[in-house]
């Protein structure tokens, strides 16, 4: 109605839905390592932080924390350089996700990836491992990436801080 001066049109439109999901995209994108698209650091503290929870919730919780550490990620890089170093970590990346295909794999540090073996992995948490350490030493024989691992099972009684610093021991 042009020239009504006695009415006037409002539109509305309810973009709650859409914020909500461009605010849980950008969560989820702050998680992600962006070398190689697992998960960070960031992400392993609130899983640290979930299973706390669970355990003091008094939740039955079984799990296993693997810790992997790219072990001539320091030479390579020095040697070949960063993009060298780079590919390294990538790779050792997909052979830790291959492994552990049922559990979130972390990057925590610059060389170290954990995994949260729950589930399928956790039952098979002996096999997963003795995967790995034929991996290490083909790769030892074939001057491929060499990932150490170490491992440590949950006992019922301690903290998730405590099970990281036992596979942590093992490396």
């Amino acid at each position: 109605m042009r020239g009504d001066r006695k009415h006037v049109i409002i539109g509305v439109s309810n973009v709650d839905a859409q914020m909500r999901q461009q605010e849980a995209l950008t969560r989820m994108k702050a998680d992600l390592d962006k070398l190689t698209g697992v998960r960070n650091r960031a992400a392993y503290e609130n899983m640290s932080e979930t299973l706390a929870r669970q355990i003091e919730g008094g939740q039955p919780v079984m799990y296993a924390i693997v810790l992997c550490r790219v072990s001539n990620l320091a030479e390579i890089n020095e040697e070949k350089g960063r993009e060298a170093g780079d590919r390294m970590i990538r790779e050792a990346c997909a052979e830790i996700c291959q492994t552990f295909k049922h559990s979130p794999v972390f990057r925590v540090a610059g060389d170290k990836f954990a995994a949260i073996a729950q589930g399928s992995d956790y039952e098979h948490i002996d096999e997963l491992m003795a995967e790995l350490k034929e991996r290490e030493r083909m790769s030892r024989e074939n001057d491929g990436v060499i990932i150490t691992c170490g491992v440590a099972v949950y006992d019922g009684a301690e903290s998730v801080t405590a099970v990281f610093g036992r596979a942590e021991a093992q490396l």
